[in-house]
């Protein structure tokens, strides 16, 4: 319990590192609605979002999310707009465009430039983080992420402590990033030590390094 209990504190450590700002694809790309924008993309083209739409009362046009209206992005300037990640605060999700205009329901999607899932062999709607499994169970890694012409690797730990390169048979230290999703497939926990196993992408590029969300397994004798 205790060596756990070391290991969710270590998480919630890596947790709170910042995702850096820089390195996203970008590039001007025009933005429609329904289209998905990426923290850390810059000089993105919003102007679509807002044609036809008045000035708001602030002087701004803002990005609101669907689900809690106080949490709020400002955009001084459509034609040119960096996503930082102090802007977005860590609330992805669904934004919608204030002021609306003349063309109601329009919204975009803010997301993570890079996700890690883990999930059960060949079924990547079925989620296993968080669960404890048997070891005649087999699972996969799947990298969504919007980056490119990099490589990754996972930071797994395993209940010693301690980073391991590789988990069930798959090396974890040198991942290829192609077009997304990347599927981490057949890892085999037949064999594995019973535990509990914490893991992270991490993809260094030229302007930054990109750190995902943490995923956690258990693992128990079947």
């Amino acid at each position: 319990m205790r060596s756990f209990v070391c290991l969710l504190l270590c998480l919630f450590l890596a947790a709170a590192l910042a995702l850096p700002a820089a390195g996203a694809d970008g590039g001007g790309r025009v933005v429609q609605s329904g289209d998905t924008i990426y923290i850390g993309e810059e000089d993105l083209d919003l102007t679509p979002l807002f044609a036809g739409s008045p000035p708001s009362p602030a002087g701004m046009n803002r990005l609101v999310h669907s689900g809690d209206p106080e949490n709020i992005i400002d955009v001084p300037d459509p034609g040119r707009f960096d996503l930082t990640p102090v802007a977005v605060g860590g609330v992805t999700g669904s934004y919608a465009v204030l002021p609306q205009g003349g063309a109601p329901g329009r919204q975009v999607a803010v997301a993570e430039p890079l996700r890690l899932r883990v999930v059960s062999n060949g079924s990547p709607s079925e989620s296993v983080n968080g669960m404890v499994l048997t070891e005649n169970r087999t699972i996969d890694l799947v990298l969504v992420h919007n980056l490119s012409g990099v490589s990754a690797r996972i930071d797994l730990v395993g209940p010693e402590g301690g980073l391991l390169p590789s988990f069930g048979g798959v090396n974890l230290t040198a991942i290829p990033v192609t077009a997304s999703p990347v599927v981490i497939g057949g890892i085999d926990l037949a064999g594995v030590p019973p535990g509990f196993y914490a893991a992270r992408a991490r993809v260094p590029s030229p302007n930054a390094t990109y750190l995902s969300n943490t995923v956690v397994v258990g693992v128990v004798p079947s």
